[in-house]
């Protein structure tokens, strides 16, 4: 039987290990490209809104976890919006491969590998060749580099060395037997570097050393399995094993549902649901219905279409929307997101036989009261906000009813009104500049919101379409609601 030793129960010969290395490239996960820094918002965060705890979190977890120093008011303020529209892990991982957690990372590891402090133009010289690389290949080019040759000529003084930088303790002798005989062998000392770097003894000395530089103990059992498979899919990186504990420790996010018709349907199941689950945002669940509008679930009104006057939905949204909604509600919700304007384009007729044409006072008298009764019965279910978005400069694939700006206007004039009548339930989600040029929801689509919205006025699939939607406009507007916390 071979001995056990640092790379597994059965330990393969470490001349194959460094051969499938040396065909691979790299040992772990590629960690990627940094992310660029983002821009700030125009405005800070409003007290007791999540935004506000995200930067909150910023300020305590993220900078001083994984940069190791405080954030300035603009970093906070920056960063947390990127939290807002990403994750807190993305965000962490992106603070961790930024030029600055690059430079922090060579720094360290150049003071274990040599036992001596760096020079400011070597930690940036190797804080810029870590852009392209993992911290693992960072260990293996010093310890194979000239330096370390020039001062350990012999192989076992070399092991002696790097052996505690890389395991935390000196090789024990089935690993110093493998590692001598690999290098007598031919194997680069980089190569073998590597190797003992990646290893499990290298892995969880390296999530000590993440733990120990937070002021923590290092963890055991079952939590540190799982610490040792996180910075190995990290590449060695332990700044982004402290991203990971610092996302942990992230705000609880608000449970979000959505509801309306076919544009709130795919709102939510174009995205994914699940797309949003790991950001500020826990999808609940999506109950639009398609044909259901605003006036749909009262059977009193019906619409008036190609073959005359019909009830909306086939008749079926009086019973499958409110079925829907309260499948939603029954699970928990904080917010209910009801995207209005797809079915208000059309001529409604009511229980007396009144005639609602598009955009007169007797519809939006209607849709009002309409909207409010629906949000009342929400609200009094358990929904905490419902959050009404603009009717926004959709794409030339909609129809002229649908991109007229004076309907934009009906709409929000449909929602100040809703708002009015009850202001600690209802809130309007204005539209961004990501979204309308200018943030004008009456003028014109931004590039990215004509692609998100290439299928008339609905989402499209995936990250550039209802995923899209949700970081760049209501994942944001859910972040600036006041009294969720």
């Amino acid at each position: 039987m071979r001995p056990r030793g640092p790379w597994g129960a059965r330990r393969p010969r470490l001349a194959v290990l460094v051969v499938a290395l040396l065909a691979a490239g790299a040992v772990g996960c590629d960690p990627g490209p940094p992310a660029p820094a983002p821009t700030p918002p125009a405005a800070p965060a409003r007290p007791g809104t999540v935004r506000a705890e995200v930067e909150a979190w910023v300020a305590a977890y993220a900078f001083p976890w994984v940069l190791g120093r405080e954030a300035s008011p603009t970093a906070t303020t920056a960063w947390a919006d990127q939290v807002v529209r990403r994750t807190p892990l993305d965000v962490g991982r992106s603070l961790a491969r930024s030029p600055e957690g690059r430079r922090r990372t060579a720094g360290d590891h150049l003071r274990r590998l040599l036992g001596r402090e760096p020079t400011p133009e070597s930690v940036t010289g190797w804080g810029d060749w870590l852009a392209a690389r993992s911290v693992d290949q960072l260990d293996g080019a010093v310890a194979g580099s000239g330096e370390l040759q020039a001062r350990f000529p012999g192989d076992g003084a070399w092991l002696d060395h790097v052996g505690p930088a890389l395991l935390g303790r000196p090789a024990d002798g089935a690993e110093r037997s493998s590692v001598l005989g690999a290098l007598a062998g031919g194997a680069p000392r980089g190569d073998v570097a590597r190797m003992l770097a990646a290893s499990d003894a290298g892995r969880r000395h390296g999530v000590a050393e993440a733990y120990r530089g937070l002021g923590f103990a290092p963890p055991g059992g079952p939590v540190a399995d799982t610490r040792v498979v996180q910075l190995a899919g990290a590449g060695g990186d332990e700044r982004v094993l402290r991203a990971v504990l610092a996302a942990d420790r992230a705000p609880a996010r608000v449970r979000v549902g959505v509801v309306g018709d076919s544009v709130g349907f795919d709102l939510y199941y174009r995205a994914g649901g699940s797309r949003m689950a790991s950001s500020i945002l826990a999808p609940v669940g999506g109950a639009g219905r398609i044909g259901c509008g605003v006036l749909s679930t009262d059977p009193q009104y019906s619409v008036l279409g190609p073959q005359g006057w019909a009830r909306p939905g086939d008749g079926r949204c009086p019973v499958d929307a409110p079925a829907s909604e309260a499948s939603v509600l029954a699970r928990g919700v904080d917010v209910l997101i009801w995207q209005i304007g797809a079915w208000e384009t059309r001529t409604y007729r009511d229980g007396r036989g009144r005639v609602l044409h598009p955009r007169s006072a007797g519809l939006r008298d209607a849709l009002v009261s309409e909207a409010v009764e629906r949000t009342d019965g929400w609200t009094a279910r358990g929904a905490r906000r419902v959050l009404l978005p603009e009717w926004a400069c959709v794409g030339p694939a909609s129809g002229p009813e649908h991109r007229d700006p004076a309907f934009s206007g009906f709409v929000r004039s449909v929602l100040d009104r809703v708002v009015a009548a009850r202001p600690a339930a209802a809130a309007i989600a204005p539209t961004p500049p990501q979204v309308c040029v200018g943030g004008d929801p009456r003028g014109v689509p931004t590039r990215p919101h004509r692609v998100a919205r290439a299928q008339a006025f609905h989402w499209a699939d995936g990250p550039a379409g209802a995923t899209w939607g949700w970081a760049q406009w209501f994942a944001p507007a859910v972040a600036d609601l006041p009294g969720l916390r």
